[in-house]
């Protein structure tokens, strides 16, 4: 996989495999997640990530869908892109206290 993302092309789209993912973020191969929450509750369910997965994740984007309550958020990994406007806990307004 690292041979493949080193060469000139296209970017690689990984899509619903849990397992393929988190192993691509600890191998730290991934620059943006896309993460798409719906409006529903689950009381059990297949995490999305696994226990002592250590990829630093900093919020880029944020997208509600037209006509429905699922949101986009969109991640950069590691030091990748800056963060989303309001979402850096060092913009703090000058008079806050």
């Amino acid at each position: 996989m690292r041979r493949l993302t080193a060469q000139d092309g296209a970017d690689i789209l990984v899509f619903g495999s849990i397992p393929v993912w988190n192993d691509l973020l600890t191998a730290g191969l991934v620059d943006e997640l896309h993460v798409m929450v719906g409006n529903g509750v689950l009381g059990d369910g297949v995490p999305a990530f696994t226990a002592g997965l250590t990829a630093r994740l900093r919020l880029r984007e944020t997208h509600r869908l037209t006509g429905s309550d699922h949101v986009l958020l969109v991640y950069a990994t590691g030091d990748h892109g800056p963060r989303a406007p309001g979402t850096d806990p060092t913009d703090v307004p000058a008079d806050a206290t």
